[in-house]
C-alpha cells in the first residue's frame, strides 16, 4: 500500500487550519451543520461550491441506474478533507452526490469568493491548489488501482465453475496480485452437508494467526486493525467469506483508502456466486425435466 497516505492527511488537515487562522479566509469559508444523511449536493448540479470537512465524515456516491435507488461508493472523505473542487474549478455539472454519512460540520465556500482568494491572496491560493493537486493525484491512484483491479476479477464472472468454492479459489489468486507485500488473504465457504465453512482458497504473504469465528461477522467490516471479512449471504444466510489480514496495523486513513477497494471486491464475488447459483439450478431443473419425459414414455 502506499507510504506517504499519512503524510497527504496532514497536508489536507494543514489546509483546514490555513482556513481557520486566516481571518479573511474564514469569511469567505462559511461553517454549515449538516444532519446525518443529508445530501450536500446531487448527481447533476451545477458546481458551484467547494467543501472542507471540520468534523464528521461524507459519502461521494454514484447513481447505479435511472431512478437513482442504488449507488455505488466512490470514497469516503474525512475530517480535513476536501472535496466538490473539481465542478467549481472546470464548471462542469457534478459527477456524483455528496451525502453525510454522520453528523458534520462542514466549511463552504462560494465559487465566485474562492477565485477572490486567487486573486487576492496569491500565497494562499497557492497552498490551496496544491492540496487539491496532491488531492487529486491521491484519488487519481486509488482510482486507477480500484479499476485494474475490477478489470482483472471481473474476468471471472465469464468462466463456468462446477462449485463455489471452485470460483472463491480464483477470487484470492487475483485479489492477491493487487495486495502485493504484507497481507494473507482467506476465502471460505459453506457446505451444506456438514453446516460448517471451509477453506478454499489461501494466498499467504506471512506467518499470522487470528482467532474469529466466522458466524459471528455480519456484515463487511474491519473486525481489527489488521483484519477485515467479507461476508456474502444466501437468502439472509451466510455462504462465503473473504478475510484480509495484514502483518501490519491499518490506521484509519489507509482503511478508507481500502474501502472502495473492499466494496468491488465484494460486489463481484457475490456477482460470480449468484451466477454459479443460478447455473447450478437451472443444470438441476433440466435433468429433473429429463427425468420426467424419461419415465412418461
Amino acid at each position: 500500500m502506499p507510504d506517504d497516505l499519512n503524510g497527504v492527511y496532514m497536508k489536507k488537515i494543514f489546509l483546514k487550519e490555513l482556513i481557520e487562522k486566516n481571518r479573511e479566509l474564514v469569511d469567505l469559508f462559511k461553517l454549515i451543520d449538516f444532519k446525518e444523511n443529508e445530501i450536500i449536493f446531487d448527481e447533476g448540479d451545477k458546481g458551484e461550491e467547494f467543501y472542507i470537512i471540520e468534523s464528521g465524515t461524507v459519502i461521494i456516491e454514484k447513481s447505479l441506474n435511472k431512478e437513482r435507488s442504488e449507488f455505488k461508493e466512490l470514497a469516503k472523505i474525512l475530517e480535513g478533507d476536501f472535496f466538490g473542487e473539481a465542478a467549481v474549478i472546470d464548471d462542469k455539472p457534478r459527477s456524483a452526490r455528496a451525502r453525510t454519512a454522520s453528523k458534520c460540520k462542514i466549511y463552504k465556500i462560494e465559487k465566485k469568493d474562492f477565485f477572490d482568494i486567487i486573486y487576492k491572496n496569491p500565497k494562499e491560493a497557492i497552498e490551496i491548489f496544491s492540496q487539491i493537486t496532491l488531492s487529486a493525484l491521491d484519488r487519481l491512484r486509488n482510482t486507477s488501482r480500484e479499476l485494474a483491479l475490477l478489470f482483472d476479477i471481473s474476468k471471472l464472472l465469464s468462466k463456468q465453475y462446477r462449485e463455489e468454492k471452485e470460483f472463491l479459489k480464483e477470487m484470492v489468486k487475483e485479489v492477491a496480485l493487487f495486495f502485493e507485500g504484507d497481507w494473507n488473504i482467506y476465502s471460505y465457504c459453506y457446505n451444506y452437508f456438514n453446516d460448517e465453512y471451509e477453506i478454499s482458497g489461501s494466498d499467504k504473504e506471512f506467518n499470522g494467526e487470528f482467532n474469529i469465528e466466522l458466524k459471528n461477522i455480519s456484515e463487511n467490516s474491519w473486525i481489527s486493525d489488521n483484519l477485515y471479512a467479507i461476508i456474502n449471504k444466501d437468502e439472509n444466510k451466510p455462504q462465503a467469506y473473504m478475510l484480509f489480514h495484514s502483518k501490519l496495523q491499518i490506521n484509519s486513513i489507509e482503511k478508507n483508502n481500502l474501502s472502495t477497494i473492499f466494496n468491488t471486491i465484494s460486489f463481484i464475488m457475490a456477482s460470480g456466486l449468484k451466477n454459479i447459483k443460478a447455473q447450478k439450478e437451472f443444470y438441476l431443473m433440466n435433468r429433473l425435466k429429463d427425468r420426467k419425459e424419461f419415465y412418461e414414455k
